[in-house]
């Protein structure tokens, strides 16, 4: 009986529209794309970055930036002590084996803007009713300067 080849395919979604490749033929890294949260951060606010890629199974993603930012995975959190720029890494790898030179890799970098925090408003005077403020504009009757004492007979 003649052996049967089963000849897989592996549907890559590319931008742009749909290709074609065989099965095991090296995909194209995974986009090293992400999302900053809030988008224009100030100092000690915690800031969300988010990889648009899968960060899991052979896929990995890991950040680096200045002021102390890294760490690994699909979402990290950074808060910037300080307002200032910013530079922010991402890398996805896709391992494809033992062999480094398999590896596909992307990566991203952007320049992040850190603003100051907007000074805290000073709280409310208290209100004052109206006859308070009438009582502290009115003028304060002041007593007639008291006689000199008479000297006593002697």
């Amino acid at each position: 009986m003649p052996s049967r080849v089963l000849l897989a395919l592996l549907l890559v979604v590319a931008a742009g529209g749909l290709a074609l490749a065989p099965a095991g033929a090296a995909a194209d890294p995974p986009p090293a794309r992400f999302s900053v949260d809030p988008g224009a951060p100030v100092e000690d606010q915690p800031v969300s970055f988010t990889a648009q890629a899968r960060c899991e199974g052979n896929v990995r993603c890991t950040w680096s930036g200045d002021d102390g930012l890294s760490g690994t995975g699909k979402r990290i959190f950074h808060t910037y002590a300080n307002p200032g720029l910013y530079r922010v890494r991402l890398t996805v790898d896709r391992a494809g084996g033992d062999d480094d030179e398999d590896d596909d890799e992307a990566e991203r970098r952007i320049v992040l803007l850190v603003l100051p925090a907007p000074p805290v408003p000073a709280p409310p005077a208290p209100a004052v009713s109206d006859e308070e403020a009438d009582a502290e504009s009115a003028p304060v009757p002041t007593a007639p300067p008291a006689a000199a004492p008479t000297p006593a007979p002697t």
